[in-house]
């Protein structure tokens, strides 16, 4: 079974894009496939699973066009694509042709094991799988391909994509109401690592899952919590962590590190004797104003959109 990734991107790389890769090559049976205007074999060495094509915005603007020639589409800033995802099985068609599924994903993600989490079982019980963007899977033929064009009284393809705005059609507001008022199944499950964008703090956003001293470790190919419960050091298992909105140092781990500490801001080499200190997180002035250094991030970043 073979699961095509679309990931058109446009702007500049996470510093920890290697890492990214790294966590790709362990994933058997998906191929992650770029379309972007970095080079990036110049800079990354890309797995075996991962092929890249070299497209400018304004030729991927104009492929996107040619498929949709009844309808005057807005894609004037990469981050407009994120509505565009859920016709990408549509829209890259010629591309995916040797895949049983396809999908999308962010780039702000490091993988752990994905076939541990997305089963055979699920595979073969549903069309789609999982509702994020950062990552959500359908199977490779013609009526799932199109099911963005299903009927919604309040939610059009048409609309969308005529729009200027971003308004999350790849995720609940979206492509996911859409599929639930045309009742057809969708697997879901909050097996995932999603990180509190708000918080310098490495925090998940479902906050029954945090604890008061914790840490994420990337271990060979898998994804860890480690925390402390009842007196006692434990670990939960995630399929994928997502840094979303985090600005990360270069880090200087060895390419062949296959054990590192996710931090706030840095990642460093797994030590199974400093457990604990890992888990003691130590809070400073940089909690207090990272909320309003991310407000004034988004700020820039819309004007920039505005004036796109």
């Amino acid at each position: 079974m073979k699961i095509g990734i679309i990931i058109p991107y446009y702007g500049k790389f996470p510093s920890y894009f290697d890492l990214v890769l790294k966590s790709m090559k362990n994933q058997q049976n998906y191929y992650f496939i770029f379309f972007t205007d970095r080079k990036i074999e110049d800079v990354y060495k890309l797995p075996h699973n991962a092929i890249s094509y070299y497209l400018s915005f304004n030729e991927l603007v104009k492929f996107v066009e040619s498929k949709f020639k009844d309808l005057k589409i807005q894609l004037r800033y990469p981050y407009k694509l994120c509505d565009f995802r859920p016709a990408y099985g549509y829209i890259f068609n010629e591309f995916l042709k040797d895949y049983d599924w396809w999908g999308y994903c962010d780039i702000d993600v490091i993988f752990g094991d994905l076939n541990k989490f997305i089963t055979v079982e699920i595979l073969n019980k549903y069309n789609k799988v999982l509702c994020r963007g950062h990552l959500t899977i359908y199977r490779n033929m013609e009526e799932v391909n199109n099911y963005f064009r299903l009927y919604h009284p309040l939610i059009s393809y048409k609309d969308v994509f005529s729009d200027k705005k971003s308004v999350g059609f790849d995720e609940w507001n979206g492509i996911y109401k859409i599929l639930q008022f045309n009742k057809i199944p969708q697997f879901y499950d909050e097996f995932i690592a999603d990180v509190d964008p708000d918080r310098r703090k490495l925090t998940l956003t479902i906050k029954e899952r945090n604890h008061r001293h914790q840490f994420f470790v990337y271990d060979r190919g898998k994804i860890y919590q480690y925390f402390i419960m009842q007196s006692e050091v434990k670990k939960r298992e995630f399929a994928y962590i997502h840094l979303q909105k985090r600005n990360y140092k270069p880090h200087k781990l060895p390419q062949d590190c296959e054990r590192f500490v996710i931090k706030e801001d840095e990642f460093i080499e797994f030590d199974d004797n400093k457990i604990n200190e890992y888990l003691n997180y130590r809070y400073s002035f940089k909690d207090i104003v990272y909320p309003w250094q991310k407000k004034m991030r988004q700020l820039k970043k819309r004007i920039r959109n505005w004036w796109a």
